[in-house]
């Protein structure tokens, strides 16, 4: 009778759901291009034929001055379709949802301890949000960065090694110039391991992890990598600036609040919910 190594049957299983994740990430993704490609498409030529714009390029308003806050995406995209078409788009956004979703995935095995199963289920959440998120926006790539980021930052908070902290401020600066409204979530981020980073034993208070100071000096380097853009502190302060004109969000549905009228509204309503008890059961 032959007995079966348990940790080989667990890494078996690790990959088979794994296999089953990749799987239906590429099953729900959506080829159809979005409108807002096609902006950012021109954008994109425009960078490579005169260099970053700082007024405003395609409108009738002169001398309106402009930030372009994904040019970097923009270029990327440019470069593809202008090379594969639309069909390298798609195999772009299946690339890189795959590859966030797969991170993701890790992230659960790690925290919960290699507990497949519950990895697996958070991983088919993440797929059928994706399913409303993966279009071609540089959305697909600040999910990446995002994910990249969670992974060093359990890393560092359960091995206690400064190292992979390093890597923030690298994230910092691809994420102001592939999206620069999104870069301010780089820091939100952190926060809660700050929070969780502070003890007060009058109060039985005992935060997780031991090593503040190189948390927020990193928090520094975040911020002070995230001035590394063509338009300085302006890319950083440009969501404070587009953000709350009524001209603009009666317009972009992400701009509004959540609806639990519609089908995105409901499902992340239904996600916090069983996020809070799942929190407060474990």
């Amino acid at each position: 009778m032959t007995y079966s190594n348990p940790a080989t049957q667990g890494k078996k299983i690790t990959i088979i759901f794994g296999v089953v994740l990749s799987v239906l990430v590429l099953l729900t993704i959506n080829p159809v291009i979005d409108n807002d490609f096609w902006f950012l498409l021109k954008g994109g030529d425009y960078v490579m034929a005169n260099g970053i714009p700082h007024t405003e390029p395609f409108t009738m308003h002169q001398g309106w001055n402009f930030v372009m806050q994904q040019w970097l995406s923009s270029v990327i995209f440019a470069l593809i379709y202008n090379t594969f078409g639309v069909m390298g788009m798609v195999v772009t956004m299946s690339i890189i949802s795959l590859i966030t979703t797969l991170i993701i995935y890790k992230i659960c095995l790690y925290v919960t301890n290699n507990n497949t199963l519950i990895s697996f289920i958070i991983g088919c959440v993440y797929v059928i949000i994706n399913t409303f998120s993966c279009v071609t926006r540089p959305k697909i790539f600040t999910a990446l960065i995002f994910a990249v980021e969670l992974y060093y930052l359990e890393k560092f908070i359960k091995e206690q090694k400064t190292r992979y902290l390093i890597a923030l401020p690298i994230l910092s600066v691809l994420e102001i110039n592939l999206h620069a409204s999104m870069w301010w979530m780089i820091i939100v981020l952190m926060l809660p391991y700050v929070a969780d980073s502070i003890s007060i034993p009058k109060l039985k208070v005992k935060g997780e992890n031991k090593k503040i100071i190189p948390l927020l000096l990193s928090m520094v380097a975040v911020f002070i990598a995230g001035l590394i853009n063509p338009y300085g502190i302006k890319a950083i302060t440009y969501l404070f600036r587009s953000y709350g004109l009524e001209e603009i969000s009666g317009y972009i549905s992400e701009m509004q609040g959540i609806n639990v009228n519609d089908a995105m509204g409901m499902a992340m309503a239904v996600i916090m919910i069983i996020m809070v008890f799942a929190y407060i059961l474990y």
